[in-house]
């Protein structure tokens, strides 16, 4: 589980959201919306989810004005994001939180903010860890500070790096990372490659052809015209020639193939 404070939710949500600031560069991070999104998106590509802590919720809606009950619905409806309450369990760990720091003789923990707000980011950390999360983004220095505190990782705004080349193939003409067509619905026949074993699908007269490989990824190739003639082609074996329009040899494809490096590490056909 992941959470997100109120600023990098609003990133999310809206992208005329004020920008944080790249401690870096010293400049607002131009791209702070696109890189939210990103991470959301790999966020839901493996089966997480976002939290949304009470808190959280109700920053965020003071600072949203008139889209309040937008966002509602959005975090009530969504799959992907889990609005979570501040509950007993959580109101425990924020007690110890204030107990130790008590005992140790500075009620903030040595934290250079108000009282009010140390408590507030208090809740927020014990409802993260109530729900076992083990990774917040915010770029809120005293937030960051309570949260690796608590064995919590911090991930900043600007330490978002986005791998276009890869996360490309997840949103061709605007598909989801979670919303992939099938493709085999319009499959009109399957060649099995040799070696390599990615499955060619011709779907329709002189259209490209798709190739999806052995880790489930699939991808649009572009083949020369040669390649994709209706005109019969011999097969080696005779039970499966009346069914086969066209059979692409992969040693005819070298040249016109492109690599990409899969999540695994092994190079992925494309």
């Amino acid at each position: 589980m992941v959470i997100m404070d109120a600023t990098a939710l609003l990133l999310l949500l809206n992208e005329k959201t004020s920008p944080p600031i790249d401690p870096i560069t010293n400049k607002p991070i131009a791209d702070a919306h696109q890189r939210i999104e990103y991470a959301v998106n790999a966020i839901r590509k493996r089966g997480d989810k976002v939290l949304v802590a009470a808190p959280v919720l109700a920053e965020l809606l003071v600072r949203a004005e008139n889209a309040a009950s937008a966002y509602i619905k959005e975090f009530n409806e969504s799959a992907h994001f889990k609005p979570v309450p501040f509950d007993q369990v959580a109101a425990v760990l924020h007690a110890d939180f204030t107990r130790k720091a008590i005992e140790s003789g500075n009620k903030k923990d040595g934290v250079d903010d108000t009282l009010n707000k140390v408590k507030f980011d208090r809740q927020i950390v014990a409802i993260a860890q109530a729900e076992k999360a083990d990774t917040i983004y915010t770029d809120d220095d005293n937030l960051a500070l309570h949260a690796e505190r608590r064995g919590i990782k911090v991930i900043r705004t600007h330490q978002i790096v986005m791998n276009i080349q890869t996360d490309l193939f997840d949103s061709i003409d605007g598909v989801g990372v979670d919303e992939t067509p099938d493709l085999a619905e319009n499959e009109e026949e399957v060649v099995e490659a040799q070696a390599v074993g990615p499955v060619l699908v011709k779907t329709e007269k002189d259209s490209a052809p798709v190739i999806e490989n052995t880790k489930g990824e699939t991808v649009i190739e572009t083949v020369p015209p040669p390649l994709m003639s209706d005109s019969p082609t011999k097969a080696s074996d005779p039970e499966h020639s009346s069914n086969i329009h066209s059979i692409v040899e992969i040693k005819e494809k070298v040249n016109t193939t492109q690599f990409i490096d899969s999540p695994s590490g092994t190079p992925g056909r494309i």
